[in-house]
């Protein structure tokens, strides 16, 4: 496992009972019913409509963001649900990852142990 400095740790479980293993398995079967779902798709197509969905999802986040800090209307008249937008945001990257044969868990905690040295 992976403490982060927020104090979060990769591989444990959080508060909506999801660890990294739990997400990395969604993951797969998701993309596999994706995969299924989108015959036509070759797996090139395939990541570059992930890498389009990703953006999507990040402007849909930046909008929600945005309308929490009265900054933008929000497109909901109620409040923005950051935390769903921010699910989006991490479940359509680590599709994308996954489909591009990315190691979700290596390449995390590769990226925490490089920030981490940065403060040593």
């Amino acid at each position: 496992m992976i403490r982060l400095t927020s104090g979060l740790i990769l591989g444990a479980p959080v508060a909506c009972g999801v660890d990294l293993k739990d997400l990395i398995a969604f993951v797969e079967r998701e993309n596999s019913r994706l995969h299924d779902q989108y015959t036509t798709l070759a797996e090139t197509s395939t990541a570059l409509a992930q890498t389009v969905k990703l953006s999507e999802e990040t402007g849909e986040l930046s909008d929600a963001v945005l309308a929490s800090q009265s900054l933008q209307r929000p497109a909901n008249p109620a409040d923005p649900d950051l935390d769903e937008e921010f699910a989006d945001v991490v479940l359509t990257a680590c599709l994308l990852a996954d489909t591009a044969g990315i190691d979700i868990e290596a390449a995390l905690a590769k990226k925490v142990d490089t920030i981490e040295e940065r403060y040593e």
